[in-house]
């Protein structure tokens, strides 16, 4: 087939894009500027362009798929009506897809991308050859956030903003951290729980933490199995934090019920993954500081990411410059955030990532935390974090980025500042 992603420099659709061109059809491609999914289809022979133009969309494609972020009114979106080309959604063909294949989904708040990349890097270890969809450029996936395996299993993501996840048809689930998010679209956490409930509920079998928030709520008349992980299990992990001792048992665990694979491999290669890009991202040492980047944009992403980094640094200070996701999400979860700066020793702000946001929302700007806490400041520049840094940090601190917009974009430069003042 033909087909036409509208859109493809989405992390997702940049990977599903490799795998439709993997299973031998010709893709190409539009999306509204470079970002890292583009980046990563620059390593493949993908013809995509960085710009929409309805000219892209000829007689000859089959189909064409559009992100979420892509609205109808969208000239190659127009076009292909006019062709009357079939459209679906990136989540509609990922649902197909998944249907196709053994498919192991990641569930949860927080957690799936690591836990796909522990499980991924355990079975190749082992000689299991899956098929990878991820959320994020990987070492364990040469660089990038797709693998074509040999084997009939897939692993994936299951995003749960706005039910995305409801088209997949998972055989086994692994239920990570599990806790209310994207509240823009779920007004409470029984409604955000029922989404869940809604995917899990098609699989075989669940994998879960006996005992782990919400879970109970969860399982309530799941017919399949429900397998346990292992708590007393520990692994030398190349990457920090007891909660990635958690994702780390649902890997392990979820090769064990794939059936007659090595564990002894598995563990071998849990225990050799080093992280993903923007995942506790190790931006090296400059002008004395250590320099992390972390997608990260929950509070309790704040709270264990910088836990964790600070363990890998003892007696060190941890300075945090945090982007905010969303005005009517910061509205959210105002106060939890205040309590989980407290984990730094300073905290710088970044203006607040507006997306999907209303007018109203918007009067909402990141110098409401400053009214509640003076400590905290704003910086709008990549100069400005740079001096906040210089300022509040000295040789051998840790200096951290967070957040799920632009940061990574201000960090490579604050990056840039300090090792020209070495």
């Amino acid at each position: 087939m033909n087909i036409h992603i509208v859109g493809i420099g989405g992390i997702g659709t940049s990977g599903l894009a490799q795998f439709l061109v993997h299973l031998k059809h010709r893709v190409t491609g539009s999306n509204m500027g470079k970002t890292e999914g583009t980046r990563l289809l620059e390593k493949t022979k993908i013809d995509h362009q960085t710009e929409h133009d309805a000219n892209l969309v000829t007689p000859d494609i089959d189909l064409v798929l559009y992100s979420e972020a892509v609205p109808k009114t969208n000239p190659e979106r127009l076009r292909a009506d006019e062709l009357k080309i079939p459209q679906k959604s990136y989540f509609e063909y990922l649902g197909e897809l998944s249907a196709a294949y053994k498919t192991i989904a990641v569930v949860g708040t927080h957690g799936k991308t690591t836990t796909v990349g522990l499980l991924a890097s355990g079975l190749v270890a082992a000689g299991v050859a899956p098929n990878v969809l991820m959320g994020a450029a990987n070492p364990i996936l040469s660089g990038g956030n797709f693998h074509m395996g040999r084997s009939d299993w897939l692993i994936v993501e299951a995003c749960e903003y706005r039910e995305n996840f409801r088209t997949l048809q998972p055989e086994i689930v692994l239920l990570t951290d599990i806790e209310l998010d994207h509240t823009d679209y779920y007004t409470s956490l029984d409604q955000y729980l029922s989404a869940i409930k809604k995917v899990i509920g098609k699989a075989k079998i669940i994998i879960c933490h006996k005992g782990a928030r919400n879970t109970s709520a969860l399982l309530g008349g799941f017919s399949g199995a429900v397998i346990y992980t292992d708590k007393t299990a520990h692994f030398n992990l190349q990457i920090p934090g007891e909660y990635n001792q958690e994702n780390a048992r649902l890997a392990m665990a979820a090769a064990h019920e794939m059936g007659n694979i090595d564990a002894a491999l598995v563990t071998k290669g849990i225990e050799s993954y080093s992280g993903g890009s923007r995942r506790q991202q190790y931006l090296g040492q400059h002008s004395g500081l250590h320099v992390y980047d972390d997608y990260g944009h929950h509070p309790t992403e704040i709270s264990l990411t910088a836990a964790a980094i600070h363990s890998l640094h003892p007696g060190a200070r941890l300075g945090l410059i945090f982007e905010p996701h969303q005005h009517a999400r910061t509205i959210s979860f105002f106060n939890d955030f205040l309590k989980s700066f407290t984990v730094a020793d300073a905290v710088a702000l970044w203006p607040i990532y507006a997306a999907r946001d209303s007018a109203e929302d918007k009067q909402f700007t990141i110098h409401e935390f400053i009214k509640k806490d003076a400590q905290l400041c704003v910086v709008e520049t990549p100069e400005s974090a740079y001096d906040w840094a210089k300022n509040e940090l000295t040789e051998g601190d840790v200096l951290l980025f967070m957040g799920a917009g632009v940061i990574d974009q201000v960090a490579q430069k604050v990056v840039a500042l300090l090792q020209s003042s070495e």
